[in-house]
């Protein structure tokens, strides 16, 4: 007699835990990339409409374009706006000696640099004349 009873309490917590599982399953499936993160306590850094390269995925572009260019020059976003010959010269300068040939860099690499140099020598975001 008390058999039948403790399997009956024993089914009933079985169904129940399945249904808490399932109703689980299912609101975990609907979290949003941004609920995971505050629930796995990952700070992650809004989305600001103000910079440009946000998007960016890494990796290079079968023709070099000026985002592109200013990215591998590693010009922030603030200085685009005030963007000169002398600011170009100096970040290429920087980069060319981070990654030459010679210093064990990559050809690759200081072949982008140079193009990045001269797609941005080219643009029309320069503020004022080539000195």
């Amino acid at each position: 007699m008390v058999l039948p009873l403790i399997i009956g309490v024993g089914v009933t917590l079985a169904a129940l835990t399945a249904k808490s599982a399932l109703s689980a399953y299912s609101k975990l499936v609907r979290l949003t990339p941004q609920q995971i993160a505050i629930l796995n306590n990952i700070k992650i850094k809004p989305i600001d409409s103000k910079d440009p390269f946000w998007m960016y995925k890494g990796g290079f572009y079968e023709k070099m374009n000026e985002t592109e260019a200013l990215l591998i020059l590693e010009i922030q976003p603030d200085e685009i706006l005030h963007l000169t010959h002398d600011i170009v010269k100096k970040r290429h300068r920087k980069m060319m000696l981070l990654n030459h040939p010679d210093k064990g860099g990559s050809e690759y690499l200081a072949l982008k640099i140079n193009r990045a140099k001269e797609v941005l020598e080219q643009s029309y975001m320069f503020t004022n004349s080539k000195d």
